[in-house]
């Protein structure tokens, strides 16, 4: 299991509603924690969210070139919800207090981690 250094932040991606939690490890490298949206299709094109896919671990390699800047997810490693909310239990105390909006989302990543990616209403 990963022991987490330090954070970025907590965040919800403009992607509908996945969320991440970046931070280093102890061997400094920059990972990770993501819960991602799950969605299904009706009829044509019609989305529907329903909850939290499985949510995974992965190492985050940055690039930046003469046109692009980014970064793109390495090793990939499925969680479980019980390993998720141990991870999240070591990100909680590194947030600072002045840190309002990593502490918003980080509240919601541990409400989807204890409805093990259900959604609110199930």
């Amino acid at each position: 299991m990963l022991h987490i250094a330090s954070i970025h932040q907590v965040e919800m991606i403009r992607d509908g509603g996945s969320f991440s939690a970046s931070f280093v490890d102890d061997a400094g490298s920059e990972c990770t924690l993501r819960f991602p949206i799950a969605r299904r299709v009706r009829g044509n094109a019609e989305v529907e969210r329903q909850g939290h896919a499985e949510p995974f671990v992965a190492r985050v390699k940055r690039f930046a070139d003469d046109k692009t800047v980014g970064h793109c997810l390495e090793d990939v490693r499925p969680v479980s919800w019980d390993e998720a909310l141990s991870l999240l239990e070591e990100i909680g105390p590194l947030i600072p207090d002045t840190d309002v909006w990593s502490l918003r989302w980080y509240q919601e990543m541990i409400g989807v981690a204890r409805r093990s990616g259900w959604p609110v209403s199930c």
